[in-house]
């Protein structure tokens, strides 16, 4: 089973309305489910635990409760994605996390009410990942192809430099409730405005025609949707399946460090004696170096063989986070974070470039999501580790090590992949 992509023409990769949809997603993605989730958690963390008395492994949970639905939503909206395409789950799934997240403000104290929030975030959110909009660039660039997702999925690093400030703000002189209350009136008044106007698929005049043929010497004319029988034929082939196992495995490993570290990083820093706003500062410090990250490894995705870049990569990545065992003042911890801030950054760069150059992308939405699922498996656990490690011995020492182990594994699973397969034919440079 064969799930094979046949070009037909193509927007150049300057076309103005391809790099409006790269701006348009950057702008989206700073206020997506990534950037609520993902960069933003942890500074409510201490002011919810003071308000509600919830332990930090209780809070943790809500986290894990988003991740572990979004490892099993990813998929679902991938598929969607291929067969409806992006803007149309897109859209209502932005409006509707935006009304959610507004919604939080009106929190109880029963941590129930926390759980099912978080589940709701997850559910609305799974619209608004990265692989929706990464779907769309990928059809508008080719040749610039890693530029161009590095640019788009910079938008959770802008997230990451804006919203801890804003949010901060918000918390300390109007409290946490406003603050829940301004995100979502954020995504609402921008994110959907933008997604509107400017996120959208090629015409399908020029949009590459998709077959699912059982003889790859037929391609048909006509675009086609795999069916999800179909997919998972083709991803379980055994040409296919080792790739799928060494990809899902190592983003599975980075989805632990990734959550671990996001939902406890402010924590770890006001507990070393940091002023809630010297945090924030970090975190935002966190944000421009995912925008560096996410830009800079994009562009270099271009010129070099994605593994090895990889390779490098996470090992820099696991370095900051053992750095972070070692730091002693705030010089220290803007060092590491810049570290670790490159390394996240370039995690969904990674994803959506090796989705597209391993496996067709007639399934680019369905892989994407499933690799995301994978990394959402990781994330769920990450926190759990983290927080479990602080309730026990009062400090992070051994989540952080286990996160940095796990990293190192990733790294050394990617140098495994072997040449490019199906995007070889689909390069123009």
């Amino acid at each position: 089973m064969v799930i094979q992509a046949t070009p037909l023409a193509s927007p150049p990769d300057g076309a103005p309305d391809g790099w409006k949809a790269v701006g348009a997603s950057l702008i989206a993605l700073m206020l997506g489910y990534s950037t609520f989730v993902g960069i933003t958690f942890g500074l409510f963390l201490r002011p919810l635990s003071a308000t509600f008395g919830w332990s930090r492994t209780e809070i943790s949970v809500g986290f894990s409760i988003a991740s572990g639905l979004m490892m099993f939503l990813a998929p679902i909206a991938g598929m969607a994605i291929d067969r409806f395409g992006a803007r149309r789950i897109i859209l209502p799934a932005a409006i509707a996390l935006g009304l959610v997240v507004s919604s939080m403000s009106l929190l109880s104290d029963q941590l129930v009410h926390f759980y099912v929030m978080y589940a709701l975030v997850a559910i609305t959110g799974m619209g608004t990942l990265p692989a929706g909009y990464t779907h769309i660039v990928v059809q508008w660039f080719t040749a610039k192809r890693g530029l161009a997702l590095g640019v788009a999925m910079s938008g959770v690093g802008v997230g990451a430099v804006v919203m801890p400030l804003l949010l901060n703000y918000m918390i300390t002189h109007h409290g946490w409730r406003s603050a829940y209350l301004m995100f979502g009136a954020l995504v609402c008044c921008i994110s959907v405005p933008v997604i509107i106007l400017w996120v959208r698929e090629p015409a399908k005049t020029r949009q590459a025609s998709h077959h699912v043929s059982n003889d790859t010497n037929k391609p048909s004319s006509q675009p086609s949707t795999p069916s999800t029988q179909r997919f998972f034929s083709y991803i379980l082939h055994p040409e296919q399946r080792r790739l799928v196992v060494f990809l899902f495995s190592a983003f599975a490993l980075l989805g632990l460090a990734s959550g671990g570290l996001l939902a406890h990083l402010v924590a770890l820093f006001v507990d070393q004696g940091l002023l809630p706003s010297q945090a924030s500062l970090l975190m935002s410090l966190l944000g421009v170096s995912l925008i560096v990250g996410r830009i800079g490894f994009g562009k270099l995705l271009d010129r070099f063989f994605a593994p090895h870049l990889i390779f490098l990569t996470l090992l820099g990545f696991a370095a900051g986070i053992v750095a972070l065992l070692l730091s002693t003042n705030h010089y220290a911890y803007a060092a590491s974070v810049v570290v670790i801030g490159m390394g996240l950054g370039a995690e969904f760069d990674f994803m959506a470039y090796l989705a597209s150059r391993y496996f067709s992308l007639a399934a680019f939405g369905a892989v994407s999501g499933l690799m995301y699922s994978a990394f959402q498996a990781g994330a769920m656990v990450g926190p759990l580790v983290m927080g479990y490690s602080y309730d026990t011995s009062k400090n992070y020492t051994a989540g952080l090590i286990t996160l940095a182990i796990g990293v190192v594994i990733a790294a050394i699973v990617m140098l495994k992949l072997g040449p490019y397969r199906e995007p070889c034919a689909q390069r123009a440079d």
